[in-house]
């Protein structure tokens, strides 16, 4: 359920005593209650990025001579790519390795192969490819974009199943230690909740488990292309 940020600045003020103190401004734990947001982000997107905040950017043409690409302005980590076959098909891309880099430098024939044979990296605000499929296709990314900050009052945070308490317990206790007060007891709160976040966020999909990917033996059309050698 969305709460607002006034109502995160007014637990977060509760749970540090602070209902009637001005030791700490509202600016300060808004601030507070950002960080402590890109700290909740964080922990879900490095175990579980895929399943809680992935979103699609549109679809991007190729252009003649072209292989570096504008990344999505709020883009944060990609967590895939998809090479379009027609309107209705694509395939899925593949990344190279930094030390593969001079790997694809042979130019092949246009057509499946051209797709077969076109991989991706990621590189500073750009998305490289080793070489262009042809003019007329296009590629779309699928990605986790960087973390909103609330400004306004009725700006809201989405904590999941209650999970905003992480955040306002994290904002807390930078509230405690600006008074120089101790936080051991928030901290052992933390601590708590974290370990309940870890468990309980990581699949998802609880109505079937995730499960290993084999590769090499997807048909054609999928990634079981990238097993063959064509360089």
């Amino acid at each position: 359920m969305a709460v607002s940020l006034a109502q995160m600045r007014t637990r977060v003020r509760r749970r540090a005593d602070m209902e009637r103190s001005t030791f700490v401004s509202d600016s300060e734990i808004n601030q507070y209650i950002n960080d402590g947001i890109k700290t909740l982000y964080d922990l879900l997107v490095q175990k579980f990025g895929q399943d809680y905040y992935t979103i699609s950017g549109p679809l991007t043409s190729f252009v003649a001579d072209q292989l570096d690409y504008d990344l999505p302005a709020d883009f944060y980590k990609e967590t895939g790519v998809d090479l379009q076959l027609d309107s209705d098909n694509y395939i899925t891309a593949k990344p190279f390795m930094w030390v593969e880099r001079n790997r694809f430098n042979t130019i092949l024939s246009r057509g499946v192969l051209a797709y077969q044979s076109t991989y991706y990296k990621i590189l500073g605000n750009k998305i490289r490819f080793t070489q262009q499929p042809g003019s007329s296709t296009a590629f779309r990314i699928w990605y986790v974009p960087l973390a909103v900050e609330l400004n306004s009052d009725s700006d809201t945070f989405d904590g999941y199943n209650g999970w905003e308490k992480y955040v306002e317990i994290l904002a807390a206790i930078d509230c405690k230690e600006k008074e120089e007060s101790d936080t051991t007891a928030l901290e052992r709160q933390l601590a708590r909740l974290e370990k309940r976040i870890e468990d309980a966020a990581e699949n998802r999909q609880a109505g079937i488990g995730q499960r290993v990917t084999d590769v090499r033996s997807l048909p054609d059309g999928e990634i079981g292309f990238y097993n063959r050698t064509w360089w």
